[in-house]
């Protein structure tokens, strides 16, 4: 990666912003699709290493790193809304690697593996749908009762 030229460096915060502030509305509309660095920067009318500088000073991060975030977080939302369904699709769709791949980089960023993420999403998921059936307060609390007689 070059360095960003003088009237890259001449940018003024708001407009640094602004080509941030594009960046993400970007990837927000592509994310599933494969994106070039350089590509983007052209769509946004600056350099690849303006655009890098507009990232680093705004966000501290890479305009990839940015996008790898918006990835997993996508990723995490599929997952809460739709835990049983395939994971392999689930990852296709929002770009990212192949499963084993983003398994490490979702673990790094959220601090639990897809595996665990998925359980526990899928009890959410059950429990949401026995409060929506039984949205009364005395239901749950017979359920707990046969449970604490047992013990």
């Amino acid at each position: 990666m070059s360095q960003p030229d003088r009237a890259d460096l001449a940018l003024n915060s708001q407009r640094r912003l602004d080509v941030v502030s594009r960046a993400n509305a970007y990837f927000a509309r592509h994310y599933p699709e494969p994106i070039e660095m350089v590509a983007l920067a052209s769509h946004l009318g600056v350099s690849e290493p303006c655009l890098s500088f507009c990232f680093h000073h705004c966000r501290g991060k890479t305009p990839q790193q940015a996008l790898q975030t918006y990835r997993l977080s996508q990723l995490y939302r599929v997952i809460t809304n739709e835990p049983a369904a395939s994971l392999q699709v689930q990852v296709q769709s929002c770009g990212l690697p192949g499963v084993h791949q983003t398994d490490a980089l979702f673990e790094d960023f959220f601090g639990i593996n897809l595996a665990s993420f998925r359980h526990t999403s899928r009890r959410a998921q059950a429990d949401r749908s026995l409060r929506s059936l039984h949205p009364e307060p005395e239901y749950l609390l017979a359920q707990l009762t046969p449970a604490a007689a047992a013990d």
